[in-house]
């Protein structure tokens, strides 16, 4: 008797087990890249508390806030949604100007590219070893009009996902100015004061230009691979 009514609990369970995960797994998604409005060109980010695209899947009544992490390069992709509608926005904590809240409907993959104004704009960027010394320039171009140029940086790592928040080094120096017009800046890192860089490594060099908006995050050039 024992014997059949765990045999039924076993089956009854089962059975809950299968209802319970009979639902409908997320079959769309939503790509697409972060692109400049002037130019057409990316807008490079941070991996790693970088700016986030946030959403919300629309028809519930309390539908969960998520986010997606865009990519170092401008280029975002998440693949796991389910079929429907969505809000869409980023916010203030950026280095372009936010995107105000729009639905889109997604059914499949589907591609949304993000044209925007940087706050900054960071181009012609240049790396070199002069002795103990890395000696970094680039110019910087003050997009929107409400700030300055806060700050200049330079940041160091072994993998070429190097940012303000992913770096074996960095150095930063204050700038304090509007910048308008195209402004040739330039940077150095004393490699005496960094021990943790070693001779004979390549490492990936990334000039940023930090905006001084509240919230603001920063604008890079591309990485620049350099064996030391």
């Amino acid at each position: 008797m024992k014997t059949r009514i765990l045999l039924a609990g076993l089956a009854l369970a089962t059975c809950i087990s299968c209802t319970l995960d009979n639902y409908e797994s997320p079959t769309s998604g939503l790509y697409g890249s972060i692109i400049d409005d002037e130019t057409g060109e990316l807008i490079q980010q941070d991996i790693y508390m970088g700016t986030q695209i946030y959403y919300t899947e629309l028809g519930y009544k309390n539908p969960q806030l998520q986010s997606m992490v865009i990519k170092n390069n401008g280029e975002y992709r998440n693949t796991m949604l389910f079929r429907g509608s969505y809000e869409i926005y980023t916010t203030i904590e950026s280095n372009f100007e936010p995107v105000e809240a729009f639905t889109i409907n997604i059914d499949g993959l589907r591609q949304y590219d993000f044209r925007v104004k940087p706050l900054l704009r960071v181009t012609d960027a240049r790396v070199n070893r002069t002795g103990h010394k890395i000696k970094a320039a680039c110019t910087v171009t003050q997009v929107t009009s409400d700030s300055n140029v806060k700050t200049l940086g330079l940041f160091v790592s072994s993998q070429p996902t190097v940012g303000k928040f992913l770096n074996d080094a960095l150095v930063e120096i204050n700038i304090g100015m509007k910048c308008p017009d195209p402004k040739a800046l330039s940077i150095e890192l004393d490699l005496n004061e960094h021990p943790e860089l070693k001779s004979g490594k390549t490492y990936y060099f990334r000039l940023g230009a930090l905006s001084g908006r509240g919230g603001a995050k920063y604008n890079y050039a591309p990485a620049i691979a350099l064996e030391l």
